[in-house]
């Protein structure tokens, strides 16, 4: 089923079924083929307060594809819920990066660029989105600010869906449209332009903390 619940989540030591070990993420790979699309987020660097920040490119993500292949399904629910879990102990930090953070904070960036309508002709893929967000509710002590950017109308009728499940975790976030110069503006106010990508008007020689790859 779509919900998989805690008790089809590992601990992060553990492997998958097919005994593939986690990466420096935390991650377990999957078996999944290399035209699979893919689902990663990334550790950008920190603002100005050094709190970690990071990018959940969701827009990028086919919920589509993912619902209609059920092990890499699997495979992406375990390593995101245990994502979440580690976030919130601390331990997914010190395992991404040499140093010790000393923050108990995180900021999130939500970017729906690249979301298409199609997505949401799938009933499943609309019902793993919302249960995406409602699961970053066990994060909601542990944000300290979020962006969600290029919010197509699709976007935002996610959110409104999601929003009765989630108003405390939305009630964290700025939500912005597809008009990058206003959202770039608020970025560039809380976070360095040398920790942000080119394309969220960072820096071109901007290289992430962490890239993790959740399939």
């Amino acid at each position: 089923g779509l919900f998989l619940g805690t008790s089809a989540v590992t601990t992060a030591t553990s492997t998958s079924p097919k005994g593939n070990p986690p990466d420096n993420c935390g991650m377990v790979r999957g078996n999944s083929t290399l035209s699979a699309p893919r689902f990663n987020f990334q550790v950008i660097g920190v603002d100005y307060d050094n709190i970690p920040v990071f990018l959940m490119p969701w827009g990028q993500w086919d919920l589509r594809w993912l619902v209609n292949h059920p092990e890499d399904l699997k495979t992406f629910r375990r390593n995101y819920f245990q994502w979440i879990e580690d976030t919130r102990s601390g331990t997914f930090l010190n395992r991404v990066t040499n140093e010790t953070w000393t923050s108990d904070l995180g900021a999130f960036i939500v970017d729906f660029g690249g979301l298409t309508l199609q997505q949401f002709f799938s009933e499943a893929a609309v019902k793993l989105a919302i249960t995406n967000i409602n699961d970053l509710q066990r994060l909601n002590s542990y944000l300290s600010y979020g962006f969600v950017i290029n919010a197509s109308p699709p976007a935002h009728q996610l959110l409104n869906v999601a929003k009765p499940l989630v108003a405390n975790l939305l009630e964290r976030f700025d939500i912005h449209g597809k008009n990058s110069n206003r959202w770039r503006t608020e970025l560039l106010k809380r976070i360095p332009r040398s920790q942000l990508p080119l394309a969220l008007g960072g820096s071109k020689d901007f290289k992430p903390v962490a890239t993790c790859e959740c399939i």
